[in-house]
C-alpha cells in the first residue's frame, strides 16, 4: 500500500503534488475592486472610501499608501455600484427622430461634450418618424424633464 504525504493527491490512479494556494489579492479575470485596494493597502474598505470620498478625514500616510495601491492595481471606482449607493446613474437620455447627418451628428458631439464635463454619461436613442401613440417612447414617472421635452436625467 502506498502511502501519500499531506502535500501529495492520488486521483484516477496517478500521483498529483500540490501546493495549498496563496491568498492573493486581485484575480486576472476581473477589474481590480475597493476590496482589492484595501488588502493591497493594509486598511479597511471603509477607509478606501473615505480616502476617495472624503479624503480630509483620513491621515496623509494612509491615503498616500491607498492611493499607491490604486494606481498600482488600476483601481476604477464602478460607477454602477455608486449609482446604488447615491440613487442617482448620472446618465442622460436624448431621444432624436434621426442620427444621420451633419445637423445632428454636431448636436451629438456638442451634447456628449457637455455631458462628459458634468461628469454624465449620454444615452442616445432615434425615434421611428413613424412612431404611434402607444410606441412612442415616454419618459418614466421618476424622471424628471430637462430643458428640452425629449430629454430626461437622473
Amino acid at each position: 500500500m502506498q502511502t501519500l504525504s499531506d502535500a501529495e493527491s492520488s486521483v484516477g490512479g496517478r500521483r498529483w503534488a500540490w501546493e495549498p494556494l496563496q491568498p492573493t489579492t486581485l484575480s486576472t479575470h476581473r477589474a481590480p475592486s475597493i476590496q482589492d485596494v484595501a488588502v493591497a493597502a493594509g486598511v479597511s474598505t471603509a477607509t478606501v472610501s473615505r480616502v476617495l470620498n472624503s479624503p480630509h478625514l483620513v491621515s496623509a500616510e494612509t491615503a498616500e499608501r491607498v492611493r499607491q495601491a490604486i494606481e498600482q492595481l488600476g483601481y476604477r471606482p464602478n460607477i454602477f455600484a455608486q449609482g446604488l449607493m447615491t440613487r442617482k446613474s448620472r446618465v442622460l437620455g436624448l431621444a432624436l427622430p434621426d442620427i444621420h447627418g451633419e445637423f445632428y451628428s454636431e448636436l451629438l458631439r456638442g451634447a456628449d461634450a457637455e455631458a462628459r464635463k458634468l461628469k454624465y454619461h449620454l444615452l442616445v436613442g432615434t425615434e421611428s418618424r413613424r412612431a404611434t401613440p402607444t410606441t412612442a417612447a415616454t419618459p418614466p414617472a421618476s424622471r424628471t424633464p430637462s430643458a428640452s421635452s425629449t430629454a430626461w436625467r437622473s
